[in-house]
């Protein structure tokens, strides 16, 4: 192998390492050095075997991908549909950025051979050096300005999957078909393809940056779509702590008839116990304790929503035997809205409840603090956990609408993680008046 097909090599090697190197990046993982090892092998076999069998353009592309998407299902566990997309659009960059120097190419040829021919091959090289630069500026392009998510519906997905494919296919057989087989000679003996160079040019570098324009309108899709996702967990949300906002009025109304008829049930029980009816006594004042119990709550906040939401929810784990400490003191001045209390509580809780639940072997509990210092809210659920339970920051619907909650007052929601237990740390930034807050995010 002579200089000029090893430099070649090099670059090609290097070109299709720094696709893996971007493949991994937009998965959201980071290729390690035996995936890269495996990669090389794997794809040399099969360029070998396209050089042999001469296997035309329909097979031989869809190959090449294929194997950049079994990679990221088997090393990077992407999904199916993400990582199809991750290996088409690290191959169009690479086919477009080595288009569009293919081109360039057969500007800069004549020149150079009236001047010196023997650059010709220096002058080679160095293109392929800027194909790979350029291929390194789209990725870093894309890695830095466009984001998908990685549960994006495949619906959506399959918008991508056309355009950036036809795009990759309309380039490679540019190359291949145009650039490869059609070929005149001219008088001073330089071979040109039979097609104008500068239309080429021009259509491959509108392919090169529509690639960045369809990514853009579909990183704008996800987020529509995000965004509503999210809006209809809330709407639904919010419908639920309406419900606990009607029940807290309806036992604030009984509590307070209660206690408007406390002084006639003391003087009923006094009419009773003056009159030797002791047994009646008794039972009319089981009858006011099975009330006082059924109006009594398990965690008083000092909010009469949130007193409500949590008694509720906590006693329903205590029957599930989950033991409960719960001290928290919201001030009535305290300018947070009860929705966005019930949402940060009825979350937390259900959560910390779920996990109790899965714990097989151990002490199930739910430790709840929170107090007001300054112009902060702090708030602390902790509960136990099964050592196979696994929590990730944002993680799950739940903590999804904590996270708007906090976001919304200018807050931070943080866990943390231990053998058997799991803690949820939520911070508010408490608002001089609810005003302060709508006016944000209006």
């Amino acid at each position: 192998m002579n200089t000029f097909s090893l430099a070649v090599f090099v670059i090609s090697e290097a070109e299709s390492l720094l696709g893996l190197y971007f493949f991994s990046h937009f998965l959201k993982c980071r290729a390690r050095l035996y995936h890269y090892l495996i990669y090389m092998a794997v794809s040399g076999v099969l360029n070998a075997l396209e050089m042999h069998l001469q296997f035309p353009l329909t097979l031989s592309l869809p190959l090449e991908i294929a194997l950049l998407w079994l990679i990221g299902m088997a090393f990077y566990k992407g999904s199916l549909s993400m990582s199809a997309l991750a290996a088409i659009i690290t191959f169009c960059i690479l086919v477009l950025s080595n288009g569009i120097m293919n081109s360039v190419s057969y500007f800069i040829s004549p020149v150079i051979i009236r001047i010196d021919s023997s650059l010709i091959l220096a002058a080679v090289i160095f293109l392929c050096f800027l194909s790979v630069l350029l291929a390194w500026a789209g990725y870093q392009l894309i890695l830095k300005k466009f984001s998908l998510p990685q549960t994006l519906p495949d619906r959506y997905l399959i918008v991508l999957f056309l355009p950036i494919l036809l795009v990759l296919m309309m380039e490679r057989y540019i190359s291949e078909r145009v650039y490869g087989n059609v070929v005149t000679m001219t008088e001073t003996g330089v071979v040109h393809p039979a097609v104008d160079n500068w239309q080429i040019l021009i259509v491959q570098l509108f392919a090169y940056f529509s690639l960045f324009s369809i990514l853009y309108a579909s990183q704008k899709l996800s987020e529509d779509y995000s965004n509503r996702t999210r809006l209809a967990l809330l709407e639904q949300e919010i419908h639920g702590q309406k419900e606990y906002l009607r029940e807290a009025e309806m036992r604030n109304r009984q509590t307070q008839a209660f206690r408007h008829d406390i002084k006639s049930h003391l003087l009923a029980l006094e009419g009773l116990l003056k009159c030797g009816e002791t047994e009646k006594a008794r039972a009319y004042l089981g009858r006011l304790e099975e009330i006082s119990q059924s109006l009594s709550l398990l965690c008083r906040t000092g909010n009469t929503v949130v007193d409500t939401l949590l008694s509720n929810k906590l006693s329903a784990a205590q029957q599930n035997e989950i033991e409960i400490e719960c001290v928290v003191k919201i001030p009535s001045s305290c300018a947070i809205d009860n929705l966005d209390l019930c949402v940060i509580f009825s979350n937390a809780v259900d959560n910390a409840v779920k996990a109790c639940e899965q714990l097989e072997n151990g002490t199930r509990y739910i430790r709840i603090s929170g107090k007001q210092k300054g112009d902060l809210f702090l708030l602390e659920i902790e509960n136990s956990r099964s050592v196979e339970q696994s929590y990730q920051k944002g993680s799950g619907l739940g903590l999804s609408n904590i996270e708007t909650v906090a976001e919304k007052y200018h807050g931070a929601v943080a866990t943390e993680t231990g053998e058997t237990w799991f803690r949820l740390n939520v911070l508010l930034v408490i608002p001089r008046h609810l005003t302060d807050i709508s006016a944000d995010t209006a």
